[in-house]
């Protein structure tokens, strides 16, 4: 199993940009036209991370109470968990 992306949801999505970007090492590429801003930042081919702007997405955030920096979700990617919910670990 390996990590496939995680994703980010925050008030400030230009500042986690640059962190990922000028500290971290990856880049900034190609993403979906979802219609909410963001960034998919890649660690070489790969969109590792995926940064949503929280004012593109409710959250309960209002100009006086801005939304919290948090992570939405994270993907792992398995090999074998697939198979086995195609039925095809047994098999294997």
């Amino acid at each position: 199993m390996q990590l496939d992306h995680v994703t980010i949801v925050a008030p400030a999505c230009e500042a986690n940009m640059r962190f990922f970007v000028d500290v971290a090492g990856m880049r900034v590429g190609p993403r979906p036209p979802f219609g909410v801003g963001g960034y998919w930042l890649y660690l070489g081919s790969r969109p590792a991370v995926h940064l949503i702007a929280s004012g593109a997405i409710g959250n309960g955030a209002s100009a006086d109470r801005p939304g919290a920096t948090r992570i939405d979700h994270v993907a792992a990617r398995s090999t074998w968990a697939m198979r086995a919910a195609l039925g095809l670990a047994a098999r294997c």
